[in-house]
Protein backbone atom coordinates (compact mmCIF):
# COMPACT_ATOMS: atom_id res chain seq x y z
CA UNK A 1 0.00 0.00 0.00
CA UNK A 2 1.42 3.37 -1.02
CA UNK A 3 1.80 6.35 1.27
CA UNK A 4 -0.95 8.33 -0.49
CA UNK A 5 -3.40 5.39 -0.30
CA UNK A 6 -2.63 4.90 3.40
CA UNK A 7 -3.25 8.62 4.04
CA UNK A 8 -6.58 8.33 2.19
CA UNK A 9 -7.61 5.39 4.37
CA UNK A 10 -6.75 7.36 7.50
CA UNK A 11 -8.75 10.35 6.27
CA UNK A 12 -11.77 8.17 5.46
CA UNK A 13 -11.51 6.51 8.86
CA UNK A 14 -11.45 9.95 10.47
CA UNK A 15 -14.75 10.69 8.69
CA UNK A 16 -16.28 7.47 10.03
CA UNK A 17 -16.65 8.71 13.61
CA UNK A 18 -18.22 12.12 12.92
CA UNK A 19 -20.44 10.82 10.11
CA UNK A 20 -21.60 7.92 12.30
CA UNK A 21 -22.35 10.30 15.17
CA UNK A 22 -24.16 12.64 12.80
CA UNK A 23 -26.27 9.99 11.04
CA UNK A 24 -26.91 7.70 14.00
CA UNK A 25 -27.10 10.07 16.99
CA UNK A 26 -27.40 13.79 16.18
CA UNK A 27 -29.98 13.74 13.36
CA UNK A 28 -32.25 11.10 14.98
CA UNK A 29 -32.08 12.89 18.35
CA UNK A 30 -32.91 16.25 16.82
CA UNK A 31 -35.69 14.71 14.75
CA UNK A 32 -37.28 12.89 17.68
CA UNK A 33 -37.10 15.95 19.91
CA UNK A 34 -38.54 18.18 17.19
CA UNK A 35 -41.33 15.67 16.61
CA UNK A 36 -42.16 15.56 20.31
CA UNK A 37 -42.17 19.36 20.44
CA UNK A 38 -44.61 19.55 17.50
CA UNK A 39 -46.82 16.85 19.04
CA UNK A 40 -47.00 18.81 22.31
CA UNK A 41 -47.88 22.02 20.45
CA UNK A 42 -50.77 20.37 18.60
CA UNK A 43 -51.86 18.46 21.70
CA UNK A 44 -51.18 14.85 20.71
CA UNK A 45 -51.04 12.47 23.66
CA UNK A 46 -48.09 10.19 24.40
CA UNK A 47 -48.39 7.00 22.35
CA UNK A 48 -45.54 5.02 23.90
CA UNK A 49 -46.98 1.52 24.12
CA UNK A 50 -45.39 -1.92 23.94
CA UNK A 51 -46.92 -2.93 20.56
CA UNK A 52 -45.47 0.12 18.81
CA UNK A 53 -42.07 -0.60 20.33
CA UNK A 54 -42.15 -4.13 18.95
CA UNK A 55 -43.32 -2.89 15.56
CA UNK A 56 -40.46 -0.41 15.42
CA UNK A 57 -37.63 -2.85 16.17
CA UNK A 58 -37.64 -4.70 12.81
CA UNK A 59 -37.88 -1.37 10.97
CA UNK A 60 -34.95 -0.03 12.98
CA UNK A 61 -32.88 -3.13 12.14
CA UNK A 62 -33.82 -3.13 8.43
CA UNK A 63 -33.19 0.58 7.95
CA UNK A 64 -30.02 0.42 10.02
CA UNK A 65 -28.71 -2.36 7.78
CA UNK A 66 -29.16 -0.19 4.67
CA UNK A 67 -27.49 2.79 6.35
CA UNK A 68 -24.51 0.84 7.68
CA UNK A 69 -23.99 -1.06 4.42
CA UNK A 70 -24.16 2.09 2.32
CA UNK A 71 -21.62 3.88 4.51
CA UNK A 72 -19.37 0.80 4.58
CA UNK A 73 -19.59 0.52 0.79
CA UNK A 74 -18.65 4.16 0.32
CA UNK A 75 -15.68 3.88 2.67
CA UNK A 76 -14.36 0.47 1.60
CA UNK A 77 -15.33 -0.17 -2.03
CA UNK A 78 -15.82 3.44 -3.10
CA UNK A 79 -12.82 4.93 -1.34
CA UNK A 80 -14.90 7.94 -0.29
CA UNK A 81 -17.05 9.28 2.50
CA UNK A 82 -20.81 9.81 2.97
CA UNK A 83 -21.93 13.13 1.50
CA UNK A 84 -18.72 13.31 -0.51
CA UNK A 85 -20.23 16.22 -2.46
CA UNK A 86 -19.55 18.36 0.59
CA UNK A 87 -15.88 17.30 0.66
CA UNK A 88 -14.78 16.96 -2.99
CA UNK A 89 -11.36 15.53 -2.09
CA UNK A 90 -13.10 12.65 -0.29
CA UNK A 91 -15.63 11.64 -2.95
CA UNK A 92 -15.80 7.98 -3.86
CA UNK A 93 -13.61 7.04 -6.80
CA UNK A 94 -15.75 4.07 -7.83
CA UNK A 95 -19.38 3.87 -8.88
CA UNK A 96 -20.97 1.48 -6.42
CA UNK A 97 -23.41 -0.89 -8.12
CA UNK A 98 -23.30 -3.99 -5.91
CA UNK A 99 -24.87 -4.95 -2.58
CA UNK A 100 -27.42 -2.44 -1.35
CA UNK A 101 -26.46 -0.18 -4.27
CA UNK A 102 -27.76 -2.84 -6.69
CA UNK A 103 -31.22 -2.53 -5.11
CA UNK A 104 -31.51 1.24 -4.81
CA UNK A 105 -29.38 4.20 -5.87
CA UNK A 106 -29.92 5.83 -2.48
CA UNK A 107 -29.63 3.13 0.19
CA UNK A 108 -28.53 5.59 2.87
CA UNK A 109 -31.64 7.73 2.39
CA UNK A 110 -33.90 4.69 2.18
CA UNK A 111 -32.34 3.24 5.33
CA UNK A 112 -32.64 6.51 7.18
CA UNK A 113 -36.32 6.89 6.30
CA UNK A 114 -37.13 3.33 7.41
CA UNK A 115 -35.07 3.82 10.57
CA UNK A 116 -36.90 7.05 11.32
CA UNK A 117 -40.28 5.31 11.02
CA UNK A 118 -38.98 2.59 13.35
CA UNK A 119 -37.65 5.13 15.84
CA UNK A 120 -40.96 6.97 15.71
CA UNK A 121 -42.80 3.73 16.51
CA UNK A 122 -40.37 2.87 19.32
CA UNK A 123 -40.53 6.39 20.70
CA UNK A 124 -44.33 6.45 20.30
CA UNK A 125 -44.12 9.52 18.09
CA UNK A 126 -46.57 9.75 15.19
CA UNK A 127 -44.82 12.90 13.90
CA UNK A 128 -41.42 11.17 13.81
CA UNK A 129 -42.91 8.09 12.19
CA UNK A 130 -45.22 9.68 9.64
CA UNK A 131 -44.58 13.43 9.20
CA UNK A 132 -40.80 13.75 9.26
CA UNK A 133 -39.92 10.96 6.78
CA UNK A 134 -41.83 12.62 3.90
CA UNK A 135 -40.25 15.97 4.79
CA UNK A 136 -36.76 14.42 4.78
CA UNK A 137 -37.59 12.67 1.51
CA UNK A 138 -38.49 15.97 -0.17
CA UNK A 139 -35.41 17.79 1.14
CA UNK A 140 -32.96 15.03 0.25
CA UNK A 141 -34.55 14.37 -3.15
CA UNK A 142 -34.03 18.03 -4.06
CA UNK A 143 -30.36 17.72 -3.00
CA UNK A 144 -29.82 14.39 -4.76
CA UNK A 145 -31.52 15.42 -8.02
CA UNK A 146 -30.01 18.91 -8.07
CA UNK A 147 -26.46 18.26 -6.86
CA UNK A 148 -25.52 14.61 -6.39
CA UNK A 149 -26.90 12.96 -9.54
CA UNK A 150 -25.49 15.58 -11.95
CA UNK A 151 -22.09 15.26 -10.22
CA UNK A 152 -22.19 11.47 -10.49
CA UNK A 153 -23.12 11.70 -14.17
CA UNK A 154 -20.23 14.07 -14.76
CA UNK A 155 -17.75 11.83 -12.90
CA UNK A 156 -18.88 8.43 -14.18
CA UNK A 157 -20.60 9.26 -17.50
CA UNK A 158 -22.32 6.46 -19.39
CA UNK A 159 -21.71 3.95 -16.62
CA UNK A 160 -23.76 6.08 -14.22
CA UNK A 161 -26.50 6.71 -16.80
CA UNK A 162 -26.89 2.94 -17.34
CA UNK A 163 -26.92 2.34 -13.59
CA UNK A 164 -29.53 5.10 -13.11
CA UNK A 165 -31.74 3.54 -15.80
CA UNK A 166 -31.77 0.06 -14.28
CA UNK A 167 -31.71 0.86 -10.53
CA UNK A 168 -34.63 2.42 -8.65
CA UNK A 169 -34.12 5.84 -7.10
CA UNK A 170 -35.31 4.94 -3.60
CA UNK A 171 -37.44 1.86 -3.02
CA UNK A 172 -35.22 -1.21 -3.27
CA UNK A 173 -36.21 -4.01 -5.52
CA UNK A 174 -36.03 -7.53 -4.17
CA UNK A 175 -33.47 -8.67 -6.72
CA UNK A 176 -31.97 -7.55 -10.01
CA UNK A 177 -34.73 -9.37 -11.88
CA UNK A 178 -37.30 -8.77 -9.14
CA UNK A 179 -40.11 -6.32 -8.66
CA UNK A 180 -40.19 -3.12 -10.63
CA UNK A 181 -41.30 -0.04 -8.78
CA UNK A 182 -43.53 2.69 -10.20
CA UNK A 183 -41.72 5.13 -12.47
CA UNK A 184 -42.54 8.01 -10.10
CA UNK A 185 -40.38 6.45 -7.39
CA UNK A 186 -37.80 4.68 -9.53
CA UNK A 187 -36.63 7.58 -11.65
Amino acid sequence: MGLKENEGNKTRFMWLVPSSLFFFVVVPSLTLNAARYIERIIGLPDYLQTPTVYAGLPLLAYGGYYMVESIRGLLVEGGGVPLGDLVPDEQSNALLKEGVYSRTRNPMLFGYLVTLVGLGAIWGSPAAAFAFPPAFLVIWTVWIKGKEEPALEERFGESYREYRERTPFLLPRCSRSGLKVPILISQ
